[in-house]
Protein backbone atom coordinates (compact mmCIF):
# COMPACT_ATOMS: atom_id res chain seq x y z
CA UNK A 1 0.00 0.00 0.00
CA UNK A 2 1.24 3.56 -0.83
CA UNK A 3 2.17 5.69 2.10
CA UNK A 4 -1.27 8.19 2.06
CA UNK A 5 0.74 10.16 5.20
CA UNK A 6 2.32 12.62 2.64
CA UNK A 7 1.19 13.56 -0.85
CA UNK A 8 1.45 16.00 -4.07
CA UNK A 9 -1.46 17.21 -5.51
CA UNK A 10 -3.45 19.90 -7.28
CA UNK A 11 -5.95 21.36 -5.10
CA UNK A 12 -8.68 23.74 -5.65
CA UNK A 13 -7.62 27.68 -4.81
CA UNK A 14 -11.25 27.87 -3.07
CA UNK A 15 -10.61 24.68 -0.84
CA UNK A 16 -7.41 26.38 0.60
CA UNK A 17 -7.46 28.69 3.70
CA UNK A 18 -4.46 30.24 5.75
CA UNK A 19 -3.20 28.35 8.96
CA UNK A 20 -3.25 30.19 12.38
CA UNK A 21 0.15 28.45 12.55
CA UNK A 22 2.04 30.24 9.30
CA UNK A 23 5.01 31.99 10.34
CA UNK A 24 4.98 34.54 8.37
CA UNK A 25 2.80 37.68 9.19
CA UNK A 26 3.32 39.88 6.22
CA UNK A 27 4.28 38.59 2.75
CA UNK A 28 5.75 41.37 1.76
CA UNK A 29 6.24 42.39 -1.66
CA UNK A 30 5.63 39.74 -4.07
CA UNK A 31 6.11 41.24 -7.61
CA UNK A 32 9.27 39.67 -8.19
CA UNK A 33 7.68 36.40 -7.41
CA UNK A 34 4.63 36.51 -9.22
CA UNK A 35 6.43 37.66 -12.37
CA UNK A 36 8.62 34.23 -11.92
CA UNK A 37 5.82 32.06 -11.14
CA UNK A 38 3.49 33.83 -14.61
CA UNK A 39 6.20 32.69 -16.53
CA UNK A 40 7.99 29.33 -15.40
CA UNK A 41 5.09 28.07 -13.20
CA UNK A 42 5.20 27.36 -9.79
CA UNK A 43 7.86 25.35 -9.31
CA UNK A 44 7.75 24.14 -5.39
CA UNK A 45 4.34 23.11 -4.41
CA UNK A 46 3.14 25.12 -0.85
CA UNK A 47 2.90 22.56 2.31
CA UNK A 48 -0.86 22.07 3.48
CA UNK A 49 -2.74 19.92 5.86
CA UNK A 50 -6.15 19.09 6.13
CA UNK A 51 -7.90 20.94 8.35
CA UNK A 52 -10.98 19.19 10.53
CA UNK A 53 -13.40 21.60 9.70
CA UNK A 54 -14.85 20.87 6.61
CA UNK A 55 -13.82 17.82 4.13
CA UNK A 56 -11.34 18.50 1.34
CA UNK A 57 -10.97 21.97 2.78
CA UNK A 58 -6.64 22.15 3.84
CA UNK A 59 -4.48 25.20 5.99
CA UNK A 60 -1.63 26.55 4.14
CA UNK A 61 0.64 25.35 6.54
CA UNK A 62 4.12 27.30 4.60
CA UNK A 63 4.46 28.68 1.54
CA UNK A 64 2.05 31.78 2.30
CA UNK A 65 4.09 34.18 -0.79
CA UNK A 66 3.65 31.36 -3.39
CA UNK A 67 -0.25 30.75 -2.43
CA UNK A 68 -1.22 34.92 -2.54
CA UNK A 69 1.08 34.42 -5.72
CA UNK A 70 -1.08 32.59 -7.51
CA UNK A 71 -4.05 33.81 -5.86
CA UNK A 72 -3.46 37.25 -7.70
CA UNK A 73 -2.40 35.56 -10.74
CA UNK A 74 -5.88 33.72 -11.03
CA UNK A 75 -4.50 29.99 -10.56
CA UNK A 76 -7.91 27.80 -10.15
CA UNK A 77 -5.38 25.11 -8.37
CA UNK A 78 -2.60 24.75 -6.79
CA UNK A 79 0.54 22.10 -6.29
CA UNK A 80 0.52 21.04 -2.52
CA UNK A 81 2.36 18.86 -0.36
CA UNK A 82 -0.23 17.19 2.15
CA UNK A 83 1.07 16.63 5.39
CA UNK A 84 -1.68 14.24 6.52
CA UNK A 85 -0.62 13.53 9.90
CA UNK A 86 0.93 17.25 10.76
CA UNK A 87 0.18 18.65 14.41
CA UNK A 88 0.28 22.33 15.66
CA UNK A 89 3.27 22.10 16.75
CA UNK A 90 4.60 20.40 14.10
CA UNK A 91 3.39 22.69 11.50
CA UNK A 92 4.83 25.47 13.34
CA UNK A 93 8.17 24.04 12.69
CA UNK A 94 7.58 23.09 9.38
CA UNK A 95 6.94 26.76 8.90
CA UNK A 96 9.44 28.42 10.34
CA UNK A 97 12.19 25.73 9.09
CA UNK A 98 11.02 26.32 5.29
CA UNK A 99 11.34 30.71 5.93
CA UNK A 100 14.12 30.30 8.06
CA UNK A 101 15.46 29.13 4.68
CA UNK A 102 14.68 31.24 1.81
CA UNK A 103 15.76 33.61 4.85
CA UNK A 104 12.53 36.41 4.69
CA UNK A 105 11.10 35.85 8.07
CA UNK A 106 11.57 39.45 10.63
CA UNK A 107 13.15 38.76 14.30
CA UNK A 108 9.94 39.12 15.51
CA UNK A 109 7.88 36.74 13.38
CA UNK A 110 10.93 34.32 14.23
CA UNK A 111 10.08 35.10 17.94
CA UNK A 112 6.57 34.49 18.09
CA UNK A 113 6.90 31.60 16.36
CA UNK A 114 9.34 29.99 18.50
CA UNK A 115 7.41 31.23 21.13
CA UNK A 116 4.25 29.70 20.49
CA UNK A 117 5.94 26.20 19.42
CA UNK A 118 7.65 26.70 23.10
CA UNK A 119 3.83 26.94 25.10
CA UNK A 120 2.81 24.33 23.50
CA UNK A 121 5.99 22.14 24.85
CA UNK A 122 5.71 20.63 28.79
CA UNK A 123 8.59 20.51 30.81
CA UNK A 124 11.26 22.92 32.17
CA UNK A 125 11.93 25.87 30.10
CA UNK A 126 15.85 25.10 29.38
CA UNK A 127 15.27 21.28 28.37
CA UNK A 128 12.03 22.45 26.23
CA UNK A 129 14.54 25.47 23.90
CA UNK A 130 17.22 22.27 23.59
CA UNK A 131 14.69 20.23 22.22
CA UNK A 132 13.14 23.12 19.83
CA UNK A 133 16.90 24.12 19.30
CA UNK A 134 17.65 20.40 18.12
CA UNK A 135 14.33 20.11 15.87
CA UNK A 136 15.36 23.52 14.13
CA UNK A 137 18.61 22.19 13.88
CA UNK A 138 20.67 25.66 15.58
CA UNK A 139 22.20 25.90 19.33
CA UNK A 140 19.82 27.00 21.69
CA UNK A 141 21.76 30.43 22.36
CA UNK A 142 20.32 31.22 19.08
CA UNK A 143 16.85 30.49 20.46
CA UNK A 144 17.70 32.83 22.76
CA UNK A 145 18.96 35.59 20.61
CA UNK A 146 15.85 35.61 18.36
CA UNK A 147 13.35 35.49 21.67
CA UNK A 148 15.68 38.63 22.59
CA UNK A 149 15.87 40.80 19.40
CA UNK A 150 11.69 39.89 19.05
CA UNK A 151 11.37 41.58 22.15
CA UNK A 152 13.56 44.23 21.17
CA UNK A 153 11.10 44.58 18.05
CA UNK A 154 8.58 46.70 20.53
CA UNK A 155 11.02 49.32 20.90
CA UNK A 156 10.35 50.76 17.26
CA UNK A 157 7.63 51.44 15.43
CA UNK A 158 6.16 48.64 12.63
CA UNK A 159 7.88 50.21 10.06
CA UNK A 160 11.52 49.58 11.22
CA UNK A 161 11.81 45.67 10.84
CA UNK A 162 14.13 43.57 12.60
CA UNK A 163 15.52 40.82 9.78
CA UNK A 164 18.19 40.41 6.99
CA UNK A 165 17.90 42.50 4.32
CA UNK A 166 17.47 41.17 0.84
CA UNK A 167 17.70 42.84 -2.41
CA UNK A 168 13.90 43.54 -2.69
CA UNK A 169 13.34 44.55 0.48
CA UNK A 170 11.82 48.16 1.51
CA UNK A 171 11.75 50.58 3.68
CA UNK A 172 14.02 51.02 6.72
CA UNK A 173 15.43 47.50 7.95
CA UNK A 174 17.40 46.74 10.62
CA UNK A 175 20.09 44.00 10.23
CA UNK A 176 19.99 41.77 13.80
CA UNK A 177 23.92 42.77 13.66
CA UNK A 178 23.13 45.87 14.09
CA UNK A 179 20.27 45.33 16.50
CA UNK A 180 22.29 43.41 18.72
CA UNK A 181 24.61 46.25 19.33
CA UNK A 182 22.11 48.64 20.08
CA UNK A 183 20.35 46.43 22.10
CA UNK A 184 23.21 45.35 24.05
CA UNK A 185 23.79 49.18 24.55
CA UNK A 186 20.86 50.03 25.82
CA UNK A 187 20.65 46.87 28.07
CA UNK A 188 23.93 48.41 29.69
CA UNK A 189 22.45 51.77 30.74
CA UNK A 190 19.61 51.22 32.79
CA UNK A 191 19.07 54.90 33.52
CA UNK A 192 18.93 55.17 29.46
CA UNK A 193 16.44 51.94 29.50
CA UNK A 194 14.35 53.48 31.15
CA UNK A 195 14.48 56.80 29.98
CA UNK A 196 13.23 55.09 26.55
CA UNK A 197 11.15 52.53 28.06
CA UNK A 198 9.11 55.48 30.10
CA UNK A 199 8.37 57.54 26.74
CA UNK A 200 4.53 57.27 25.71
CA UNK A 201 4.89 54.80 22.53
CA UNK A 202 4.34 56.94 19.70
CA UNK A 203 7.10 59.54 21.04
CA UNK A 204 9.29 56.40 21.84
CA UNK A 205 8.65 54.95 18.21
CA UNK A 206 9.59 58.01 16.72
CA UNK A 207 13.24 58.49 18.63
CA UNK A 208 13.77 54.95 17.96
CA UNK A 209 13.12 55.20 14.50
CA UNK A 210 15.22 58.83 13.79
CA UNK A 211 18.24 56.87 15.87
CA UNK A 212 18.27 53.85 13.68
CA UNK A 213 18.12 55.96 10.39
CA UNK A 214 20.32 58.22 11.05
CA UNK A 215 23.13 55.24 12.38
CA UNK A 216 22.50 53.01 9.24
CA UNK A 217 23.24 56.08 6.79
CA UNK A 218 26.64 56.85 8.87
CA UNK A 219 29.85 55.29 7.93
CA UNK A 220 30.53 51.85 9.77
CA UNK A 221 34.77 52.01 9.38
CA UNK A 222 36.77 53.10 11.95
CA UNK A 223 39.27 55.63 11.99
CA UNK A 224 41.57 55.68 14.76
CA UNK A 225 40.12 53.03 16.69
CA UNK A 226 36.26 54.41 16.38
CA UNK A 227 33.89 54.78 13.83
CA UNK A 228 30.99 57.81 13.24
CA UNK A 229 28.39 54.99 14.34
CA UNK A 230 29.94 54.19 17.55
CA UNK A 231 30.34 58.07 18.00
CA UNK A 232 26.79 58.31 17.13
CA UNK A 233 25.82 56.12 19.56
CA UNK A 234 28.26 57.15 22.33
CA UNK A 235 26.44 60.90 21.96
CA UNK A 236 23.34 59.72 21.76
CA UNK A 237 23.33 57.22 24.49
CA UNK A 238 24.56 60.91 26.78
CA UNK A 239 21.35 62.25 26.05
CA UNK A 240 18.97 60.69 24.12
CA UNK A 241 16.42 63.27 24.14
CA UNK A 242 18.90 65.64 22.04
CA UNK A 243 17.59 66.52 18.46
CA UNK A 244 19.30 63.81 16.50
CA UNK A 245 20.45 66.37 14.00
CA UNK A 246 22.05 67.91 16.52
CA UNK A 247 23.60 65.09 17.66
CA UNK A 248 24.98 63.95 13.54
CA UNK A 249 26.09 67.82 13.60
CA UNK A 250 28.30 66.93 16.68
CA UNK A 251 29.83 63.31 15.21
CA UNK A 252 30.76 65.38 12.11
CA UNK A 253 32.54 68.10 13.31
CA UNK A 254 34.48 65.58 15.86
CA UNK A 255 34.94 63.26 13.04
CA UNK A 256 36.85 66.12 11.26
CA UNK A 257 39.06 66.64 14.14
CA UNK A 258 42.54 64.37 14.90
CA UNK A 259 41.98 61.89 17.43
CA UNK A 260 44.79 61.20 19.86
CA UNK A 261 46.08 57.81 19.94
CA UNK A 262 45.37 55.48 23.10
CA UNK A 263 47.71 53.05 24.62
CA UNK A 264 47.47 50.77 28.00
CA UNK A 265 50.44 50.64 30.05
CA UNK A 266 50.30 48.01 32.62
CA UNK A 267 52.28 48.53 35.81
CA UNK A 268 52.92 47.12 39.41
CA UNK A 269 52.74 49.66 42.47
CA UNK A 270 52.60 49.41 46.04
CA UNK A 271 48.87 48.48 47.77
CA UNK A 272 49.25 51.54 49.38
CA UNK A 273 49.53 53.40 46.50
CA UNK A 274 46.78 51.51 44.53
CA UNK A 275 44.67 52.69 47.96
CA UNK A 276 46.18 56.30 47.14
CA UNK A 277 44.61 56.17 43.32
CA UNK A 278 40.89 54.82 45.03
CA UNK A 279 41.20 57.97 47.19
CA UNK A 280 42.32 60.52 44.66
CA UNK A 281 39.84 58.84 41.75
CA UNK A 282 36.58 59.01 44.42
CA UNK A 283 37.64 62.48 44.73
CA UNK A 284 37.45 63.25 41.24
CA UNK A 285 33.82 61.47 40.64
CA UNK A 286 36.22 59.57 37.90
CA UNK A 287 37.35 55.76 36.84
CA UNK A 288 41.23 54.46 38.29
CA UNK A 289 42.50 54.26 34.77
CA UNK A 290 41.07 58.16 34.05
CA UNK A 291 42.74 59.02 37.63
CA UNK A 292 46.05 57.43 36.32
CA UNK A 293 46.19 58.93 33.23
CA UNK A 294 45.96 62.76 34.98
CA UNK A 295 48.34 62.07 37.20
CA UNK A 296 50.92 60.87 35.25
CA UNK A 297 50.12 63.82 32.87
CA UNK A 298 50.35 66.09 35.47
CA UNK A 299 53.64 64.89 36.79
CA UNK A 300 55.33 64.42 32.90
CA UNK A 301 53.94 68.04 32.19
CA UNK A 302 55.38 69.80 35.75
CA UNK A 303 58.87 67.96 35.10
CA UNK A 304 58.79 69.09 31.24
CA UNK A 305 58.54 65.96 29.49
CA UNK A 306 55.03 66.50 27.78
CA UNK A 307 53.76 70.10 26.96
CA UNK A 308 50.54 71.53 28.69
CA UNK A 309 46.91 70.01 27.19
CA UNK A 310 44.13 71.92 27.40
CA UNK A 311 41.89 69.15 26.19
CA UNK A 312 41.91 65.53 25.49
Amino acid sequence: MPDETYKTKPIPIGNLILSDFNVRQDVGDITDLKESIKIHGLLQPIVVRPTDEQEETYEVVAGRRRYESCRELGFKRIPCFIKKTLGNREAIITSFEENEIRGNMTEQEKAMAIKRALDMMEGSERKNKKTLASELHMPINKINEILELGEFQAYFPDDVVIKTKRKMDTGLILPPAVAKKIKKTVDQNPALKHEILTLPKPERSEMMRDFASEYLNLPAKKVNGISERDLFMEKWTEDPSRPIDEIKKEVKSVAKEPRVLMVTIPFRCRAEIQGALHKFAANKETTISKATRMLVEEALTEKGYLESQTKE
